[in-house]
């Protein structure tokens, strides 16, 4: 793995990080929908958690991209609508999953366990990467052999809510403005 050595914020560790045997083999398999292309489900197994490893994501970096750790349920709900991908060269895999436009229901993940702000960085010149070292992972998952995540664009998260925020005083103001105009109708007819 080629990284960047003038990232503007790289962790001091990566520069001298030689990612552990036990965890240059890891495979990846991530969920994608086209509608929400921010947010990424992704398991990791054939992982060493007591040993640090990286994590890529091929997108512009950009400090709101978070990798968050969710449930063997969380990734399982995002059911494939097509089949699987294997990539030749890492073995790794990938499918498609559908998504509303908007989705509130990603709020939740604004409180879940997250990889320290200091392991992000940009990694491969544009993408971003995490160095994941075993105190990043919630004690409850260290003793796993698959990890399960979420690399998501937080601002998305914002940008849903405020898109439902807007609409729904929309529809407010759009009601109120039909009850006045019922209620002087109404009265300009009664008094008629």
């Amino acid at each position: 793995m080629i990284i960047d050595d003038d990232s503007f914020h790289k962790p001091d560790i990566i520069e001298s990080l030689v990612i552990p045997e036990e965890n240059r083999h890891i495979n990846i398999s991530y969920k994608r929908s086209i509608l929400q292309p921010t947010t990424i489900y992704i398991s990791l197994t054939n992982i060493d958690t007591s040993k640090p490893f990286l994590v890529q994501l091929n997108e512009t970096f950009g400090i709101n991209w978070k990798m968050k750790w969710i449930s063997k349920n969380d990734f399982e709900e995002k059911v494939c609508t097509d089949t699987y991908r294997t990539y030749s060269t890492t073995e790794n895999t990938s499918c498609g999953y559908d998504a509303d436009m908007i989705n509130i229901a990603n709020t939740k993940y604004l409180s879940y366990p997250s990889v320290k702000e200091s392991n992000h960085f940009e990694g491969n010149f544009v993408g971003n990467a995490w160095l994941v070292e075993p105190d990043d992972i919630p004690t409850h998952m260290r003793k796993n052999n698959t990890l399960y995540a979420v690399l998501i664009y937080e601002k998305e998260i914002w940008y849903d809510r405020s898109l439902i925020v807007m609409f729904g005083t929309f529809g407010i103001v759009l009601l109120l403005a039909l009850y006045q105009t019922f209620v002087s109708y109404r009265h300009n007819h009664t008094h008629s």
